[in-house]
């Protein structure tokens, strides 16, 4: 029998489709070149990886290790949210990680479906309320009224932080699942793509989700959570890309992109404030933080509008490319991940016993200590936590 030493180097067969594949799905392959030099040996079949170096490239690529092994590449079916991406998205493939989290967010949205059906609870009735022949200033209006929000909301609040927050904690209430940068594999700290696409929709009449990319600020994530509102309230699961906070060429795309122009910057507020704007130096500026969206949206709103001429620089510049950040650590960033929603869901299931610990581990991507601290801040912050006893473990 080998040790297990002489099990990690042993050469592995590995067919050169298998590992191109595994690139093309990768988001940096000149960083896979950079992490493994053999790598062109492998794929001209003169090398063949060790056992520890296959795996470390299936870890590296986000690739199940038992597919680098196959003859042939698997034939490996989008979600409908990806597979309808617009063709000019920032990537023509989804990246393997996008598509790990995505099947993520997938598993937890059918676990939270059957778990509403299980208690009794009603279908939203704002998923597939509307299509693309509405009207965008009705969706918007119908939007805003189920949301519970004011119209001037955005206006009464400081910053763009707590409209952000505004916004998450009204799309919680009225029964959607907004998550923010959730990770395919917590314990692998696998982050997904920062500049794959600002967030995705997947609708569901009863957990409908709504993921925000963390890397984008504030102000980009409150358009990018609109332009998924918007999705659920259209019918249609979607990623969306907004380069330059534009919308794809696409017609459910434009829709949904006017439905949440039309919540953000009603045209009738924007023509009010126009006027009182211009008296500065930054009208646009002033207009985006009174509004709390991202000045390019607002400087294209107001183009539309007629208030800007097009040829303006404002109008032209780009949104900042959304950087790497650490991720939180704290319970709020834990949360935001998960969506409260969906955290609230399963602490109370896992508390009443009606769903296992390792189910709730695996559905959550924490354990042991980290999840009994979810546990115990969402019961404080929740006293009525459905049969809200202690962390119990079966």
């Amino acid at each position: 029998m080998m040790s297990d030493r002489e099990t990690r180097v042993r050469r592995v067969r590995v067919h050169p489709e298998a590992l191109q594949w595994a690139i093309d799905r990768s988001s940096d392959p000149e960083r896979l070149r950079a992490q493994f030099p053999s790598l062109p040996a492998w794929l001209s079949g003169q090398k063949q990886p060790t056992m520890r170096q296959l795996e470390a490239f299936a870890r590296a690529t986000s690739t199940p290790f038992g597919f680098l092994l196959l003859d042939r590449p698997p034939d490996e079916d989008l979600p409908d949210a990806l597979a309808s991406m617009p063709p000019d998205a920032a990537s023509s493939r989804p990246s393997a990680s996008l598509l790990s989290v995505m099947q993520t967010m997938q598993t937890r949205q059918a676990w939270m479906r059957d778990t509403c059906i299980a208690l009794g609870l009603p279908p939203l009735s704002f998923v597939g309320a509307a299509s693309i022949q509405s009207d965008p200033v009705h969706v918007a209006s119908h939007m805003q009224q189920t949301l519970n929000l004011d119209s001037g909301w955005a206006q009464s609040l400081p910053d763009w932080t707590h409209a952000r927050r505004r916004l998450i904690d009204a799309a919680d209430a009225a029964g959607v699942v907004v998550a923010v940068d959730a990770m395919a594999d917590h314990a692998a700290h696998r982050p997904r793509d920062p500049a794959a696409v600002r967030g995705f929709a997947l609708v569901d009449s009863y957990a409908p989700f709504v993921l925000l990319n963390a890397a984008d600020d504030a102000s980009v994530q409150i358009v990018a959570l609109v332009q998924g509102l918007a999705h659920l309230w259209v019918g249609t699961s979607a990623a969306f890309d907004l380069n330059h906070l534009r919308p794809a060429p696409d017609a459910t795309e434009t829709v949904c992109f006017r439905i949440a122009t039309a919540f953000l910057l009603p045209a009738s507020d924007v023509r009010n404030a126009w006027s009182d704007a211009c008296r500065f130096d930054d009208p646009v500026g002033r207009l985006a933080r009174m509004f709390k969206v991202h000045e390019p949206f607002v400087a294209q709103r107001c183009v539309d509008l007629q208030l800007l001429d097009p040829q303006d620089g404002l109008v032209m510049r780009p949104s900042a490319s959304p950087g790497a950040r650490r991720r939180s650590r704290s319970l709020r960033g834990v949360i935001d991940r998960l969506g409260r929603r969906f955290a609230s869901m399963i602490v109370e299931a896992a508390c009443a016993g009606d769903v296992l610990y390792h189910e709730a581990y695996a559905l959550t991507g924490l354990a042991g200590t980290d999840f009994d601290r979810l546990v115990l801040a969402l019961m404080r912050a929740n006293p009525r936590t459905r049969r809200g006893a202690a962390p119990r473990r079966r």
